[in-house]
């Protein structure tokens, strides 16, 4: 499919009848959302999914240029999109990114937006990793400031939290998916199509992050 909205209306047609959200196990398909850099685009999507009795997930970055913790309407528009519309609002997590770049203790950069958000009533108990350049170029990834079981690539030697103690309950790439597909740059990333026939043959549960500032909305 290509990346307009008739596109994504035939993935919506696609997997509709098989979504579930982060907080029901077993197996089905969790439709993720990462806002990145276009917090506009990304509220025409929520209301098109709306619009086809569609529930997703979007998660918001706080070191992105649209966040601001001074403005009541940015929250409020969040707000809306979770009461209003149904999605769940989680937080896409950069913060060992952010304390490259700061002297606040670890905690202090965790809690900050967590706080915000909540003052406003969005209820959030998900998060996901953010994949900010410097991840790569120094051997870490944003959830390795939390506790599991596997710390693969993790140049991260900083302080180690429980989710619970911030009010987080699901880690999103700890989801225990069998099956992730992702678009990038306003492409699907290669084998996506595999993946995709695996599950629809076998089952399991399949979790799709989708950009929205890629889809021409």
């Amino acid at each position: 499919m290509n990346f307009t909205k008739e596109g994504y209306i035939q993935f919506l047609n696609l997997i509709k009848d098989q979504l579930i959200d982060f907080h029901t196990e077993g197996k089905g398909i969790i439709l993720r959302h990462d806002i990145d850099l276009d917090l506009e685009r990304s509220c025409k999507m929520a209301l098109l999914e709306y619009e086809m009795d569609v529930h997703s997930a979007y998660f918001v970055l706080n070191t992105a240029p649209y966040w601001n913790y001074n403005d009541g309407e940015f929250f409020n528009c969040l707000l809306q999109m979770q009461k209003d519309l149904k999605h769940e609002i989680g937080w896409h997590n950069n913060s060992i990114t952010e304390s490259l770049f700061t002297d606040k203790p670890m905690r202090e950069i965790i809690n900050r937006p967590l706080e915000a958000l909540r003052k406003y009533g969005i209820n959030v108990t998900v998060t996901a990793s953010h994949g900010d350049p410097f991840c790569y170029t120094n051997r870490y990834i944003n959830y390795n400031v939390f506790r599991f079981k596997a710390k693969d690539f993790d140049g991260y030697k900083g302080e180690v939290f429980e989710m619970k103690e911030f009010g987080l309950e699901i880690e999103a790439y700890h989801n225990g998916h069998t099956h992730y597909v992702s678009d990038s740059h306003g492409r699907w990333l290669e084998k996506n199509d595999e993946v995709l026939k695996d599950y629809f043959e076998k089952g399991g549960r399949l979790q799709i992050l989708i950009h929205p500032e890629w889809w021409d909305l």
